[in-house]
């Protein structure tokens, strides 16, 4: 981009091609995030080998519908990464410097490779990972696996509403059935 164009509410970027790239402006004072970046969790230096690991467990996470997401766990001084889907599982294990309870999480494998590429250490929560880096703070929400015995089925009918009655309909039929 190499000309600028600004009005009270957009501000144009233009490229010599022509292409024009416009961002929405907004004067209000921009929301404090100190209660989404803030986490109780504990420390840990991702292990050299993650990128590969979380690219390996992908493929056979690749199998499922939607974003591939791969099961890390951590306890007693290791990571667990694993891979699992249609046509298989991978599971790869490496020793890692944390020293916090026992936690499973689901990570997209791409995401858990970013990381592993731009930072070397993190902290873990229940349900966040964060990892700073310069100027940078970067937070994600972490997914939850299923517990044992629980089903993809379990999941969806819990949210699934249960069918209307239909008593008005076979009452009419039957109306029509005597009148015939």
């Amino acid at each position: 981009m190499d000309k600028i164009a600004l009005t009270k509410t957009w501000l144009h970027f233009k490229n010599q091609a022509g292409l024009v790239f416009s961002c929405r402006r907004y004067e209000e004072e921009y929301p404090n995030l100190d209660k989404v970046l803030s986490l109780k969790g504990h420390p840990i230096v991702l292990p050299k080998g993650m990128i590969e690991a979380s690219d390996r467990a992908a493929v056979f996470a690749a199998d499922k519908a939607g974003d591939p997401l791969v099961n890390v766990s951590l306890s007693n001084g290791r990571i667990k990464v694993t891979g699992e889907g249609l046509s298989g599982w991978y599971k790869e294990m490496k020793k890692v410097n944390y020293e916090g309870p026992s936690l499973s999480f689901l990570i997209s494998s791409d995401l858990l490779k970013h990381v592993s590429e731009k930072y070397q250490e993190a902290t873990i929560g229940e349900t966040k990972l964060k990892a700073v880096g310069g100027a940078w703070e970067y937070v994600t929400v972490l997914g939850r696996p299923k517990e044992e015995g629980e089903t993809e089925d379990e999941e969806e009918n819990e949210e699934e509403p249960k069918p209307a009655k239909t008593g008005f309909r076979k009452k009419k039929m039957k109306q029509q059935d005597a009148e015939d």
